[in-house]
């Protein structure tokens, strides 16, 4: 069975909510900009996570892990960005542990 790109598309309101985070206030984007960055992020993610999923699978692995997305990134020649990602998850990671250590706590 094959799908198209529109098939996964990401959700306009998360698209454009990024993309008002990411740059200054005062850039304008035309509407088919904003389609073609969320186009372009569909691919990305796809290409991303079929990466990742091949390197779980020479691994022996059923289930991609962070690891292995970190792989993928380096192996599509995006290394740059594994460190501030690691940085990022290993934040995100530790504050989800915190909740759940304090949600423990209180029961």
């Amino acid at each position: 069975m094959s799908t198209s790109i529109d098939d996964n598309e990401l959700p306009k309101a998360n698209v454009t909510r990024i993309l008002k985070h990411a740059l200054p206030a005062s850039t304008a984007l035309q509407k088919d900009a904003k389609l073609a960055i969320s186009k372009a992020s569909t691919v990305f993610i796809n290409y991303l996570s079929a990466t990742a999923n091949d390197i779980a699978k020479s691994a022996n692995h059923k289930t991609i892990t962070a690891p292995d997305v970190f792989k993928a990134l380096e192996v599509l020649e995006l290394e740059d960005f594994v460190p501030k990602l690691q940085e990022a998850f290993t934040g995100t990671k530790m504050n989800a542990n915190y909740h759940i250590s304090y949600k423990a706590a209180l029961y």
